[in-house]
Parts: C-alpha cells; sequence; structure tokens
C-alpha cells in the first residue's frame, strides 16, 4: 500500500511539474513584462514582391514598437490557402492578419474598391483609397459586420488590357474593340468592360496565360504591369494604359483579436498600415514606370492615352456603367461613391 501510496503522488508530482512548465512555456513575456501575444499573418504575393516586403517591413516595426509584446509571423506565397480561403480564416479567427485580395463571396459590396474609374492617376488615388475617403470608410463598415477590422489598402497598380491584338476604336468609348477579352469572375469587371464594347469572357487567374497562348482569349484585364510582366509577357503585344481599375490589396485583422490588444498596440499597427499604404502609392507608381519599361524592353508596344482621353473614358463611365452596378453593389452605395468622390 506504501508503494502503491508513493507510486501515486510520484505521479501526480510529474503531472505538477509539466503542467507547470507547459503553463510558464505559453506564457512568455515581453521586456515590460507583459504577456506576448503571438499573431499570424497570412499573405498572397510571392516572398519578393512589394507587399510581402510590407509585412515583414510591418513586423518589424510593430515587434519594436511594443517591445515584443506583439509578435507576428508572415506566411506568404498563399501558404495558409488562397484568398477566398484566408478571408474566410480571418473571419473564424484561426488567422489574426492578412494582406490579401478581399473577396465579395461574403458580402457583393465589397467589390466595390474595383468600381472603375474612381481615380486615373495617383494623386486622385491617394484621396479616393484613403482610410478617411468614402471608399474607406464604407469599406470598413461593410467588413466589420463580418467580424473583420480593415486597416488599409496597398497599392499594386494601375490595371490596364493586355492583348495580342491589335484594338480596334481603341479611344471610343463603347465602340467594338474587336477582340473576345479575359476578365475576372466579378460583374464589376464585366460590366464596364462590356459597356466599353469588348466581348468578353471569365477565365480564373491561374488558365490567364495558357487562355492568351490559345486563343481562347485575345486579351486580359485585371493585372498591373508589374503582374502583366510576371505572366502573360511572352504571348501579349500590346498594352493599353486605360487606368480604369486599381489593383489593391486589404490589409485585415480578425476582429475579436484586433480589440483584444493593447490600445497602444491597435493605434501602433494601424498608424503602421497608414504609413505603408501611403508608401504603397508611391511604390506603385515607380513599379508601373519600370515594369512597363521591362514590357517594351521584351517587345511590348505600350499604348497610352492624354488626360482628356482618359477624363472622358471616365465621364462615360460614370454615366453609363456605374449604375448598371446598382443590382450588384445597391442604388445605395453607388450614390455615396458618386457624392463623395466628387
Amino acid at each position: 500500500m506504501k508503494m502503491k501510496r508513493f507510486f501515486s503522488l510520484f505521479l501526480a508530482l510529474v503531472m505538477l511539474v509539466s503542467v507547470t512548465a507547459g503553463c510558464a512555456k505559453g506564457a512568455e513575456q515581453s521586456e515590460d513584462g507583459q504577456q506576448v501575444v503571438e499573431l499570424r499573418v497570412a499573405g498572397q504575393d510571392p516572398e519578393d514582391h512589394p507587399n510581402t516586403i510590407a509585412l515583414r517591413e510591418l513586423k518589424e516595426k510593430v515587434e519594436a514598437g511594443t517591445e515584443g509584446r506583439v509578435k507576428m509571423t508572415i506566411y506568404p506565397a498563399n501558404q495558409l490557402g488562397d484568398y477566398t480561403s484566408m478571408f474566410e480564416e480571418v473571419m473564424k479567427g484561426s488567422i489574426d492578419m492578412a494582406l490579401i485580395n478581399v473577396s465579395g463571396q461574403y458580402e457583393p459590396r465589397l467589390e466595390m474598391q474595383y468600381v472603375p474609374y474612381m481615380a486615373t492617376d495617383y494623386e486622385q488615388v491617394e484621396k479616393t483609397f484613403s482610410r478617411d475617403s468614402i471608399v474607406g470608410e464604407e469599406y470598413g463598415s461593410l467588413l466589420s459586420d463580418l467580424g473583420v477590422k480593415w486597416l488599409g489598402f496597398s497599392m499594386s497598380g494601375f490595371v490596364g488590357v493586355s492583348t495580342t491584338k491589335k484594338l480596334e476604336n481603341p479611344t471610343e468609348f463603347a465602340a467594338e474593340k474587336g477582340i473576345l477579352l479575359r476578365v475576372p469572375g466579378m460583374e464589376v469587371w464585366k460590366t464596364p468592360m462590356t459597356e466599353f464594347g469588348f466581348r468578353t469572357v471569365s477565365v480564373p487567374y491561374a488558365e490567364l496565360y495558357t487562355a492568351l497562348q490559345t486563343g481562347v482569349a485575345d486579351g486580359a484585364v485585371g493585372t498591373s504591369p508589374l503582374d502583366t510582366y510576371s505572366t502573360v509577357k511572352d504571348v501579349i503585344k500590346y498594352y493599353y494604359k486605360y487606368n480604369a481599375f486599381v489593383d489593391a490589396m486589404s490589409y485585415i485583422a480578425n476582429k475579436e483579436k484586433f480589440d483584444s490588444l493593447l490600445p497602444e498596440d491597435r493605434e501602433l499597427i494601424i498608424s503602421t498600415v497608414d504609413e505603408l499604404s501611403k508608401g504603397s502609392i508611391k511604390n506603385a507608381k515607380k513599379t508601373d514606370e519600370e515594369y512597363l519599361g521591362k514590357l517594351e524592353e521584351c517587345g511590348v508596344e505600350i499604348i497610352e492615352f492624354t488626360q482628356e482621353e482618359l477624363k472622358s473614358f471616365e465621364e462615360s463611365t460614370k454615366e453609363v456603367t456605374w449604375p448598371k452596378l446598382n443590382d450588384r453593389l445597391t442604388k445605395e452605395l453607388m450614390d455615396k461613391l458618386k457624392a463623395g468622390l466628387q
């Protein structure tokens, strides 16, 4: 009996030591004695992409600014799934933060960021896509209803039209363009391009190169100069700088997790993202110029439009196309955008 009692006490002691050690390991403390918060941060771009570089800068500044209270582990290049699944995981809280394209699956109005001609140059981009603009306010509100904290946009560049054939009537709104254009599978892309004079076909991004190579499509919209160069430079001959859309991703966080952080740590993350967001606009302008030059070096002809032509595209699109987006984005939201962006 004594041996059994001794053995039982010994096992209890071992378990107590194990639990204590486990608790000590889990309760890691920062330099100021606060419990460390670990954040899983996901991205969809490759290691050397400007967005991934920005995430590493965010990590460095937040960890230093919180004296180690907040630690971030970065998972770039779709390591945690594609952007649709990552968005779902941020909603659930299994991913704490992300820099990704935001899916309109749960809220169609989130596709508002792709409404054409909200901006035609980078000066307008800075005003239109700021956190305190009508776009930022509405975007943040819509995401908050889904349990997601919106922190800001990251700009990758203006979106042009890449083609394997020369366009017909490129400067005339609504005139037949003579090609079949690949568009992303969203009405907010299809409707404007159809109204502009393109016949359209929806092709997944992963199949874009093959579609252009085999003639399934004669052209594509949806990529900045950088992404155009990275994906289809070998199969296109022309790049038209319509500047209708802006390629932008969002910094987002699980709202419950974000709200659980110390107020000063939340403010640091917001201010850092704001700084990175503004910096992304300058970087995008520089990157656009750099990769347009690289496309030219590959033999791609770059077709640019005058400010007067871009203004004409903008006015026609707002008059003809914007009302046709009411069904998807709601008339209320489109009216807010129209009033807020004047």
